[in-house]
């Protein structure tokens, strides 16, 4: 009986391919297809099914169609689908499948302006026809004990993503094979494809698939090939509401640009680096914390290490933790020099943002990007570079929210000394706002200026303090918002381009000034303090001491226009004890008034010889009293007639408003100098003012 019942069976399986008919086959799965999606499905090709030794289901040329309103003439088209089960199996309610082929697929997704989208399914039921009530569904059983699959295996498939407004999408070539989806067995997917026209490969592999299916920790390692980069990992992971994962991670890529170009269709704002790598410890849970520690990584140049908490749960992330960079250096990094050559060579292309002569850019200033993110994070560095200015063992702390970066300064060298204090960055609104509350001291200020202008009148040992705050919507409108004040202090220095005592004691070269003049004026202490309204600084106060001169000065500089507007008065000290005496005569010294305008590039310093000849003859006995401290028998420097023709110029006439010089019997001249004319006719009275002051300098000059 038994046997007969098995022979029944087979002979059953047998009969049943035989009997039922291709185009039955098709009918059933169209108005299955048609009830569960409300779609047309059509299938042009062969259609059959066999029963032993397994159930196994073949179709060919099938195509499900689109609704209305869409523009892609189906949704999927189908060349060849392979698929089965193991039969025994069935009866105890358990479903093998042995495997899925797919061969010749092509998906067309598509999203309409109105937000319709042609992957969502509306079942066809009969009208009339109530749905289930979801309280009957939730208790029903479901028909399986068990469910397996088998080898997954496309071939040669392509997926198309259309969006109303945006970049169309493909995925072409896709081969994939995938095992152990049953989770009886380590997973392992191999594929790969082409996306927007470049290739990708992905490997993964899961030990315990099943236990991370259930929400169990899995060892896994994955490995994704992409154009110009590639990304690994290796450790362990766990699925649920926040899935986790732990190990080593690495990322490289040889042109970063590129890269991001390709992954998201669009050119890369600003300049990224090229060659980019990054080997971590990496950790996460959901997107509450994420964590990168022994964390390496380089940029081009650049290259550091550290540790690292992204949180990415708020509205905007949040990055703490703690960076130590190799030397940076700021232009190659953000290809700023590169881009300068670039347009110094080309000679067309984009024309540069608009500025003004005065050299301040009136292209808009946008620091929207520091609300991307909120940090707090401590920062070293050996060196930084940025155009021809150079700092060395820096110690930051950078804190950024809600647009505001504070930038503080625990430690940085420059230039034989050091800077401490804070720097702010305010992109919160428009424009760009900055501050500064700096402190330098022993700063080669020579050095300094060089690297920031280019140019340096003056050299010594600096110490400066800043306190400054601005906003503008551009470079310009930045400089003339500037507020603020300040104090500078420079020792044993000099003022470059120009030797006053050199003058004096060689009256015949004339007054030298200029970025050419090899001449300089030494100084033992300069000191000054400033305010700044509205992008203008004005000082009061400048005081200069040095072995024959004392310096005092007022004025102004105009950052907006990068002008200067300055009077600078040196002083004759009364005693040759240089520093070590007064600081200036007690009355009647000889002022050399000095007038310095004109822009940054090109600075202009002249005598003012009719404030100095109006000064010195306003006490013309007490002048003459305090040169004799100065005079000794030392030689005879310059004449009276050589110190005359350098300050006016030979013919030049003496300014009008000049005092009448000293009677020569009220006012001896020194014993050195050479006598003032006696004459007091009118012809002779300019001489008698020249050849007056000019034994008064050639006294000083000895």
């Amino acid at each position: 009986i038994v046997g007969g019942l098995l022979a029944l069976i087979i002979i059953a399986a047998i009969a049943i391919p035989m009997f039922i008919s291709a185009d039955f086959i098709k009918a059933q799965l169209q108005a299955q297809v048609k009830k569960a999606t409300g779609r047309e499905l059509q299938i042009k090709g062969a259609a059959s099914i066999s029963v032993l030794p397994n159930i196994a289901i073949n179709v060919e040329d099938v195509t499900l169609g689109n609704p209305a309103g869409f523009a892609a003439p189906y949704l999927v088209h189908i060349d060849k689908l392979e698929t089965g089960a193991a039969l025994m199996p069935l009866l105890d309610k358990e479903l093998r499948i042995t495997g899925v082929t797919l061969n010749g697929a092509k998906l067309h997704l598509e999203e309409t302006k109105s937000g319709a989208k042609n992957w969502e399914f509306v079942s066809a039921k009969p009208t009339g026809e109530a749905a289930e009530p979801a309280t009957t569904q939730e208790k029903k059983e479901s028909p399986l004990k068990a469910l397996a699959i088998g080898r997954v295996t496309i071939k040669d498939t392509a997926l198309y993503y259309n969006k109303a407004g945006a970049k169309p999408l493909a995925v072409e070539a896709l081969n994939l094979s995938l095992d152990g989806a049953d989770g009886a067995s380590p997973l392992s997917l191999t594929g790969s494809a082409n996306y927007q026209g470049q290739p990708v490969k992905v490997k993964l592999g899961v030990k315990e698939s099943k236990a991370l299916i259930a929400g169990k920790v899995s060892p896994l390692v994955a490995a994704i090939t992409l154009p110009s980069g590639a990304l690994d990992f290796d450790g362990t992971a766990q699925l649920g509401d926040a899935p986790k994962a732990n190990g080593k991670f690495s990322f490289t890529s040889d042109n970063l640009g590129a890269l991001m170009g390709w992954a998201t269709g669009k050119k890369p704002a600003g300049n990224l680096p090229k060659k980019v790598s990054v080997k971590t410890q990496l950790g996460f849970a959901g997107m509450q914390a994420i964590t990168a520690k022994e964390l390496n990584f380089a940029a081009d140049s650049l290259s550091g290490n550290g540790a690292l908490v992204l949180n990415l749960a708020g509205a905007v992330p949040s990055i703490n933790g703690e960076l130590k960079f190799g030397e940076i250096n700021l232009d190659t990094l953000t290809g700023k020099a590169a881009s300068s050559s670039a347009a110094s060579g080309a000679g067309e292309g984009k024309a540069a943002p608009a500025s003004n002569s005065d050299g301040w850019s009136n292209a808009p200033l946008d620091l929207s990007g520091l609300r991307a993110a909120n940090t707090n994070l401590k920062i070293t560095t050996p060196k930084l570079t940025t155009g021809k200015l150079q700092f060395s063992n820096i110690a930051a702390t950078v804190a950024m929210n809600g647009g505001k970066l504070n930038l503080g300064l625990g430690n940085l060298s420059l230039y034989g000394g050091a800077a401490k204090g804070t720097v702010t960055l305010d992109g919160s609104g428009s424009g760009a706002g900055v501050g500064s509350n700096l402190s330098l001291s022993g700063v080669d200020i020579e050095a300094l200026m060089n690297a920031l202008s280019g140019a340096s009148k003056i050299k010594g040992t600096a110490n400066v303090t800043l306190d400054v705050n601005g906003r503008g919507a551009s470079q310009r409108a930045l400089m003339s918002g500037l507020n603020g004040n300040g104090t500078l202090r420079v020792t044993d220095g000099a003022i470059k381009g120009i030797n006053i005592a050199s003058f004096l004691r060689d009256a015949k070269k004339g007054f030298v000034f200029g970025s050419s003049s090899t001449e300089s004026t030494d100084f033992t202490e300069l000191s000054a303090t400033y305010k700044i309204v509205s992008g203008i600084v004005s000082n009061n106060d400048l005081a200069m001491k040095s072995p024959v001169l004392r310096l005092g000065g007022s004025g102004t500089i105009s950052l907006p226009a990068r002008t200067i507007n300055y009077r600078a008065v040196p002083s004759i000290v009364g005693t040759l004890k240089g520093q070590g005496g007064k600081d200036k005569l007690s009355s009647g010294g000889l002022d050399v008034p000095l007038i310095i305008t004109g822009p940054w590039s090109a600075i202009s310093v002249t005598p003012d010889l009719e404030g100095m000849l109006t000064n010195a003859l306003k006490d013309p006995a007490a002048l003459q009293e305090n040169l004799k401290n100065i005079t000794g028998d030392i030689g005879k420097f310059n004449s009276p007639k050589d110190i005359g023709a350098a300050l006016f110029g030979g013919k030049k006439k003496a300014p009008a408003d000049a005092a009448a010089p000293p009677p020569t019997d009220s006012a001896p001249a020194p014993a050195a100098a050479t006598p003032a004319p006696t004459s007091t006719a009118p012809a002779s009275k300019e001489k008698q003012i020249q050849d007056s002051i000019g034994g008064l300098l050639n006294g000083l000059g000895k």
